[in-house]
């Protein structure tokens, strides 16, 4: 699931490493995450995308 990824990724080390999370703050991101799932109404949506230039 992704909401693991968060926490248990090379990504969440980099954050934490890196000074701009702790392993508490990047725990509540996918317990938001399931909470927000669990509600009727409730959705998510993670956009990815790419920027292409040339010179």
């Amino acid at each position: 699931m992704r909401a693991e990824r968060v926490t248990d990724s090379r990504t969440a080390e980099q954050a934490v490493d890196g000074g701009h999370a702790t392993p508490e703050e990047l725990g509540e991101i996918p317990e938001a995450w399931r909470e927000r799932a669990s509600h009727p109404d409730g959705w998510l949506v993670l956009l990815h995308g790419e920027v292409l230039c040339r010179v």
